[in-house]
């Protein structure tokens, strides 16, 4: 059965990071100062990781903290994306391709806002 430190392993692996890449990561962007041995420990069950740390892993790497934990639910958080999510939800004929727009890579999403305000410039500049 795979437990936490599978899991805190394989998140660190799909990212291709060293201990070293994600000690420092946590340290810039959490101020959290985890050094590699610290991360070790948590990954071969040496010590046991803390609540702090596990809410990094969750935020950085936007996995469910379900997930993160117990191995249960989606692995991945769908995001908010750019206010669109909620205009999909409240509109019936938007809210079919919601699944397909949280599907996109960030490559993706930047090319379709684009399109989005592109288009709703033009649409504004329209008059029927």
């Amino acid at each position: 059965m795979i437990g936490l430190e599978d899991r805190l392993k394989e998140l660190r692996k799909e990212q291709n990071y060293t201990l070293d890449n994600l000690a420092y990561i946590f340290t810039k962007e959490f101020n959290m100062g985890f050094d590699k041995s610290s991360i070790s420990k948590w990954e071969n069950k040496k010590q046991k990781i803390t609540l702090e740390a596990l809410k990094c892993y969750s935020k950085y790497f936007n996995v469910s903290f379900d997930w993160l934990m117990y191995g249960i639910g989606e692995k991945y958080i769908k995001e908010n994306i750019g206010g669109y999510q909620k205009l999909l939800g409240t509109n019936e004929k938007l809210s079919s391709i919601s699944d397909d727009i949280n599907s996109l890579n960030d490559r993706e999403l930047r090319f379709l806002e684009d399109i989005l305000k592109t288009t709703i410039k033009n649409l504004k500049g329209f008059k029927a």
